[in-house]
């Protein structure tokens, strides 16, 4: 496998004309987030088909100590769903399938199949039951090999959880029958189907199926938990198992040549994508969850399987990509490592946010004993009215701007305290005798004293 810059030569060409301050700021959270061991994996960041991050954290493989790249092959999870639709929208584009077709045309022994139609699959509004929460699915059939044959002998007399149409749930089931649909319809396997319609197309070399059973030096190994004390390695799934709902593996730079394709409709035209970027319910449509974000539409995706944690949201409106990918699967318990916080915090970034999102830091438990001395109110020298009023709530400083908004603020170390609620921090400082006489606010790097006045 090629270096990123040796597979990308264009988008090196092009990485000098990224605005710096976004880059940097990029950087600048990635790092954070790294020293503060909230992330180990991999991430990418573009603009207008511009770099503005590509960076390992962290380590690919813990036991043997060999770092993370950018070139490295993870599980990508449930991001496979994209796939797996675009595939269904290309095959309507060429004539083989209606989506307003009932499932029954294709599957006319399962009972329920005149009921659905293939949107209501592609939109998780179908109601059939998930095969995912069959006793053992997680503890042992998940890594057997598991066949059509399985699938439908689960699901076939089971009822429907509503009626289609009407509510949306997230069934894995859908995508799996999608997949089958797929080989139905051209005689040929679900990821022969996708290499030729997007892998080929969009030139995505190191995308494949089978995570269990490759070969590859440039293979991720997964871990349920990995951190300083405890690293426990991940049992790899059989891929058969999630299928055309989760069975891809792939790299960030490969998901970046994806978003390329799509947004130069060179695999399904302009139109069918507008369709399926249209929310449905729930903020979901055609395998993409769907927000609204101040510079336009974000379409995308959060994948999890056993040992990774996996991010794919693409920007509409401004030609933007986030590809994020952690091999520690526990990292999605904590709501500051989840891979939605990045996401987050990277939008508003990319957006030009000033002040919204906040670099990670590490608090440590304060001394509820200790945290009255840093009450009171603080005035800012220079400008008339501008008051800082600090209390303590819950074990917690509370900071409260001119009357606005509480800011809880935690101790990260001795007079030094931060809020998760936006890129600030308060220092205080003391006399010689160790009495606290002002603060400090640091405000986006901007360093404001405040005279504490009673």
């Amino acid at each position: 496998m090629k270096p990123l810059y040796l597979l990308a030569p264009a988008l090196l060409l092009t990485r000098a004309l990224c605005a710096q301050s976004t880059a940097e700021k990029l950087a600048e959270y990635m790092d954070a987030a790294y020293k503060a061991k909230l992330f180990n994996g991999v991430v990418l960041a573009t603009r207008n088909d511009s770099i503005l991050l590509a960076k390992g954290y962290g380590w690919r493989d813990y036991e043997n100590r060999i770092p993370h790249d950018t070139n490295y092959v993870f599980c990508i999870g449930s991001i496979t769903k994209s796939f797996t639709s675009v595939v269904i929208l290309y095959l309507r584009e060429q004539g083989k399938l209606k989506l307003t077709d009932s499932l029954g045309k294709y599957f006319p022994a399962y009972k329920n199949g005149s009921k659905v139609t293939l949107k209501d699959l592609l939109s998780h509004t179908s109601g059939i039951i998930d095969y995912t929460g069959q006793d053992n699915f997680a503890e042992d059939i998940i890594y057997k090999p598991y066949t059509q044959q399985d699938f439908w002998k689960y699901i076939k007399d089971e009822p429907l959880d509503f009626d289609p149409g009407t509510a949306f749930s997230c069934s894995y089931s859908n995508y799996m029958i999608l997949g089958y649909l797929i080989e139905k319809v051209t005689g040929k396997s679900y990821e022969q189907n996708v290499r030729e319609v997007i892998f080929n197309k969009a030139g995505m070399t190191h995308s494949g199926f089978d995570y269990k059973n490759l070969q590859s030096p440039y293979k991720t190994v997964g871990y349920d938990v990995l951190n300083d004390s405890v690293h426990i390695r991940s049992r790899i799934p059989d891929s058969s198992a999630a299928y055309a709902a989760g069975g891809i593996y792939s790299t960030v730079a490969d998901l970046f040549r994806f978003h390329i394709a799509l947004r130069s409709n060179r695999i399904i035209s302009r139109q069918s994508q507008e369709e399926a970027y249209t929310n449905n319910k729930e903020g979901y449509n055609y395998g993409w969850y769907i927000r609204d974000w101040p510079n336009g539409k974000l379409v995308g995706y959060k994948g999890g399987t056993i040992g990774y944690n996996t991010l794919f949201t693409r920007g509409l409106a401004n030609n933007s990509c986030i590809v994020a990918f952690s091999n520690d699967f526990s990292s999605s318990n904590n709501p500051e490592s989840d891979l939605s916080a990045y996401d987050a915090a990277f939008w508003q970034i990319i957006g030009g946010a000033s002040n919204i999102y906040y670099i990670p830091r590490v608090a440590i438990k304060s001394n509820p004993a200790t945290l009255p001395q840093y009450t009171g109110t603080y005035k800012m020298d220079s400008t008339a009215g501008f008051i800082i009023d600090v209390t303590v709530k819950d074990d917690h400083l509370q900071a409260i701007f001119n009357n606005g908004q509480p800011y809880i603020f935690y101790e990260e170390k001795k007079d030094f305290f931060f809020t998760k609620q936006s890129n600030s921090q308060l220092e205080f400082e003391r006399d010689g005798n160790g009495k606290i006489t002002d603060v400090l606010l640091y405000f986006n790097k901007r360093k404001v004293p405040h005279l504490k006045i009673k």
